[in-house]
């Protein structure tokens, strides 16, 4: 009698779910992995709390996952060229700000 009773309760579920506008559910969509494509480098200006500046890419502007969170606070993210080789590494505890720098703007003013 139980199993009926559930076997009926799924059917109606089913039944009203169809009704209700979800005739165009891809069931496939939601078992599909999520596979993300590689993220952009960001052309960005980062300043220090110095005042020194470097022009370099960025996959994030904030830290990254392939980026280190030390104990104590400090942090490291990588630099980039354009072409996405590794030049070198930043720590966010110096950094005041990161400017993003537009395609083709190549010469944006210095605050």
């Amino acid at each position: 009698m139980k199993k009926s009773r559930l076997a009926l309760l799924l059917s109606i579920v089913f039944v009203a779910l169809l009704l209700s506008g979800c005739q165009n559910l891809d069931i496939k969509q939601l078992l599909k992995k999520d596979v993300s494509p590689e993220s952009a480098l960001i052309k960005v200006r980062i300043h220090f709390d110095r005042g020194d500046t470097v022009d370099g890419y960025v996959y994030e502007l904030g830290l990254e996952k392939s980026g280190r969170l030390y104990a104590g606070g400090s942090s490291l993210s990588y630099l980039y060229d354009a072409q996405g080789n590794v030049v070198g590494s930043i720590n966010y505890q110096r950094v005041t700000y990161m400017e993003i720098i537009p395609p083709g703007d190549e010469d944006t003013a210095k605050l």
